[in-house]
């Protein structure tokens, strides 16, 4: 199973502690149906600071499904008031980062997922990193896309008797569907920002689909939270706005 889901449950709770909270969750922290341990610290966490929710995760081991394995830790100050986030446009690009992790894998692996992504992408910077200590074996392949108002990060992961190319065009895939429409949030941020903005009352942003699984977690936090979301259509995507 995914600990990051695990951490992702606690979190909130701990934003409006009375005092300093430290976690650590044990499992696996980069699988295909959950958020990375690097989508939370380089995707979430960033946009969580600008809502004043001073958070810090750091990944101490990695671990792959099935196997598992991994570790991370979280260290949390309590917020006195959370404020909104608007994210209308993401702005330009600035940097574009592809990056695979192989663990007990053949390095020429990564190397071929990367040089594979280089072709969409002639513009990313490319890192190729060997993990140690026992934590495969396990493949992950990412693009990084920081932009101006947001960084978004596209993955996907190795599975026997898929090529590594196969699944670098996974991610391109995803990146230029992405950036293909001017809307600022991806599809799997998206659901990662419902809760935030709710417990902040306030905040809006754009994404290019509407997913089923949005709307459910919409639905969900508003039996429990006295908020309403609106998912208005607009000529690009969707607009998502949060009030109290």
């Amino acid at each position: 199973g995914s600990c990051m889901l695990v951490l992702q449950t606690v979190l909130p709770a701990l934003w409006f502690a009375d005092g300093s909270s430290r976690v650590e969750v044990h499992g696996g922290t980069h699988n295909q149906a959950a958020p990375s341990a690097d989508f939370i610290c380089r995707v979430w966490e960033p946009l969580l600071a600008r809502m004043g929710i001073s958070q810090r995760t750091t990944l101490i081991k990695h671990g792959f499904y099935p196997a598992g394995g991994g570790a991370a830790a979280t260290v949390v100050e309590p917020a006195a008031s959370l404020r909104g986030l608007t994210l209308i446009s993401r702005g330009e690009t600035l940097r574009t980062t592809a990056e695979a992790l192989l663990a007990a894998v053949p390095y020429h692996v990564g190397e071929r997922e990367v040089a594979t992504l280089e072709a969409h992408f002639p513009q990313a910077e490319k890192n190729v990193v060997a993990l140690e200590g026992g934590c495969g074996p396990g493949n992950a392949l990412s693009l990084m896309i920081q932009s101006e108002q947001l960084t978004e990060l596209f993955a996907a992961f190795g599975v026997k008797g898929t090529s590594a190319e196969a699944v670098a065009n996974q991610v391109a895939h995803e990146a230029r569907r992405y950036l293909a429409s001017p809307a600022a949030v991806g599809e799997h941020l998206a659901d990662q920002l419902i809760l935030p903005l709710a417990l902040a009352g306030e905040g809006a942003f754009t994404v290019a689909r509407a997913s089923a699984h949005l709307l459910t977690n919409i639905a969900v936090v508003e039996r429990f939270l006295p908020v309403r979301f609106s998912c208005e259509a607009t000529e690009s995507g969707y607009l998502v706005r949060v009030s109290d």
